[in-house]
Protein backbone atom coordinates (compact mmCIF):
# COMPACT_ATOMS: atom_id res chain seq x y z
CA UNK A 1 0.00 0.00 0.00
CA UNK A 2 1.40 3.62 -1.12
CA UNK A 3 2.29 5.47 1.93
CA UNK A 4 1.51 9.13 1.95
CA UNK A 5 3.50 12.05 4.20
CA UNK A 6 1.74 13.16 7.49
CA UNK A 7 1.64 17.14 6.19
CA UNK A 8 0.09 15.67 2.63
CA UNK A 9 -3.01 13.95 4.90
CA UNK A 10 -3.34 16.97 6.87
CA UNK A 11 -3.40 19.16 3.83
CA UNK A 12 -5.82 16.63 2.32
CA UNK A 13 -8.17 16.37 5.03
CA UNK A 14 -8.17 20.24 5.94
CA UNK A 15 -9.34 20.91 1.57
CA UNK A 16 -12.87 21.67 0.82
CA UNK A 17 -14.78 18.55 -0.08
CA UNK A 18 -14.80 18.80 -4.03
CA UNK A 19 -10.72 18.61 -3.88
CA UNK A 20 -11.02 15.64 -1.33
CA UNK A 21 -13.31 14.28 -3.49
CA UNK A 22 -10.95 14.47 -6.80
CA UNK A 23 -8.00 13.61 -4.77
CA UNK A 24 -9.62 10.18 -3.91
CA UNK A 25 -10.73 9.40 -7.20
CA UNK A 26 -7.51 10.30 -8.74
CA UNK A 27 -5.87 7.98 -5.95
CA UNK A 28 -8.18 5.40 -6.26
CA UNK A 29 -7.25 5.01 -9.97
CA UNK A 30 -3.78 5.46 -9.72
CA UNK A 31 -3.80 2.80 -7.28
CA UNK A 32 -5.98 0.71 -8.32
CA UNK A 33 -7.23 -0.03 -4.45
CA UNK A 34 -9.57 1.55 -2.14
CA UNK A 35 -9.54 1.50 1.79
CA UNK A 36 -12.06 1.03 4.05
CA UNK A 37 -12.09 -0.75 7.52
CA UNK A 38 -12.92 -4.14 9.22
CA UNK A 39 -12.80 -6.35 12.09
CA UNK A 40 -12.49 -10.25 11.69
CA UNK A 41 -16.07 -10.75 11.18
CA UNK A 42 -16.85 -7.81 8.54
CA UNK A 43 -16.48 -4.59 6.86
CA UNK A 44 -17.51 -1.63 9.15
CA UNK A 45 -20.67 -0.09 8.65
CA UNK A 46 -22.64 2.57 10.76
CA UNK A 47 -25.67 5.27 10.25
CA UNK A 48 -24.71 8.53 9.99
CA UNK A 49 -26.58 11.52 11.69
CA UNK A 50 -29.57 11.58 9.07
CA UNK A 51 -29.78 7.59 9.95
CA UNK A 52 -28.60 6.89 6.37
CA UNK A 53 -26.39 3.47 6.52
CA UNK A 54 -22.85 4.27 5.05
CA UNK A 55 -19.84 2.34 4.69
CA UNK A 56 -15.99 4.12 5.17
CA UNK A 57 -13.74 4.74 2.69
CA UNK A 58 -10.33 5.94 2.26
CA UNK A 59 -7.38 6.31 -0.57
CA UNK A 60 -5.13 5.49 1.87
CA UNK A 61 -4.55 3.48 5.30
CA UNK A 62 -3.17 6.18 6.92
CA UNK A 63 -6.27 8.27 6.80
CA UNK A 64 -7.99 5.31 9.51
CA UNK A 65 -5.36 5.56 11.94
CA UNK A 66 -7.49 8.52 13.92
CA UNK A 67 -10.86 6.68 13.62
CA UNK A 68 -9.26 3.32 14.45
CA UNK A 69 -7.86 4.14 17.71
CA UNK A 70 -10.24 6.48 18.87
CA UNK A 71 -13.80 4.63 17.82
CA UNK A 72 -12.80 1.64 16.37
CA UNK A 73 -10.47 -0.39 18.52
CA UNK A 74 -11.16 -3.91 16.89
CA UNK A 75 -10.51 -2.84 13.32
CA UNK A 76 -7.98 -3.09 10.33
CA UNK A 77 -7.35 -1.23 7.11
CA UNK A 78 -8.18 -3.77 4.34
CA UNK A 79 -7.70 -2.75 1.01
CA UNK A 80 -10.58 -3.72 -2.02
CA UNK A 81 -9.34 -4.11 -5.77
CA UNK A 82 -10.71 -1.03 -7.58
CA UNK A 83 -12.19 -3.42 -10.13
CA UNK A 84 -14.02 -5.11 -7.18
CA UNK A 85 -15.67 -2.10 -5.90
CA UNK A 86 -16.77 -0.64 -9.21
CA UNK A 87 -18.44 -3.96 -10.47
CA UNK A 88 -19.65 -5.35 -7.18
CA UNK A 89 -19.61 -3.20 -4.20
CA UNK A 90 -21.11 0.00 -5.79
CA UNK A 91 -24.01 -1.35 -6.92
CA UNK A 92 -24.57 -3.30 -4.34
CA UNK A 93 -24.53 -0.82 -1.88
CA UNK A 94 -26.05 1.14 -4.46
CA UNK A 95 -28.98 -1.25 -4.33
CA UNK A 96 -28.86 -1.47 -0.72
CA UNK A 97 -29.31 2.14 0.05
CA UNK A 98 -25.71 2.45 1.84
CA UNK A 99 -24.25 5.98 1.08
CA UNK A 100 -19.97 5.87 0.54
CA UNK A 101 -18.70 7.79 3.79
CA UNK A 102 -16.01 9.30 2.51
CA UNK A 103 -12.56 10.80 5.06
CA UNK A 104 -14.65 9.56 8.03
CA UNK A 105 -13.43 10.75 11.12
CA UNK A 106 -14.47 11.40 14.81
CA UNK A 107 -16.10 14.43 15.19
CA UNK A 108 -15.54 16.06 11.77
CA UNK A 109 -17.76 16.23 8.34
CA UNK A 110 -17.36 13.31 6.51
CA UNK A 111 -18.44 13.47 2.50
CA UNK A 112 -21.38 11.70 1.75
CA UNK A 113 -21.89 10.15 -1.86
CA UNK A 114 -24.31 8.21 -3.57
CA UNK A 115 -22.63 5.24 -4.79
CA UNK A 116 -23.83 5.06 -8.39
CA UNK A 117 -22.26 8.63 -8.83
CA UNK A 118 -18.97 7.14 -7.21
CA UNK A 119 -19.10 4.59 -10.06
CA UNK A 120 -19.72 7.29 -12.92
CA UNK A 121 -17.37 9.03 -11.75
CA UNK A 122 -14.71 6.43 -11.72
CA UNK A 123 -15.38 4.53 -14.55
CA UNK A 124 -14.50 8.12 -16.54
CA UNK A 125 -11.53 8.16 -14.74
CA UNK A 126 -10.48 4.91 -16.11
CA UNK A 127 -11.15 5.28 -19.60
CA UNK A 128 -8.37 6.17 -22.03
CA UNK A 129 -7.52 9.90 -21.86
CA UNK A 130 -8.38 10.10 -25.47
CA UNK A 131 -12.13 8.81 -24.73
CA UNK A 132 -12.51 11.20 -21.56
CA UNK A 133 -14.69 14.35 -22.72
CA UNK A 134 -13.20 17.27 -21.22
CA UNK A 135 -15.30 20.70 -20.47
CA UNK A 136 -13.72 22.62 -23.85
CA UNK A 137 -14.37 19.48 -26.51
CA UNK A 138 -17.52 17.05 -27.54
CA UNK A 139 -16.87 13.49 -28.37
CA UNK A 140 -17.28 12.37 -32.28
CA UNK A 141 -18.51 8.93 -32.33
CA UNK A 142 -17.22 8.29 -35.73
CA UNK A 143 -13.72 10.43 -35.07
CA UNK A 144 -12.46 10.63 -31.84
CA UNK A 145 -12.85 14.32 -30.29
CA UNK A 146 -13.69 17.50 -31.95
Amino acid sequence: MKKITKAEQERIESSPIAEKIDYFLKEAVANKYTITVRNDESVLSFYENTGLPCIPFWPHASFTKEIIESEWKDCYPTAIRLSSFISHWLPGMEKDGVQIALYAKPNEEIVLMNPGDLRKKLEFLKLPSCCQKTQNSKINLFGGME
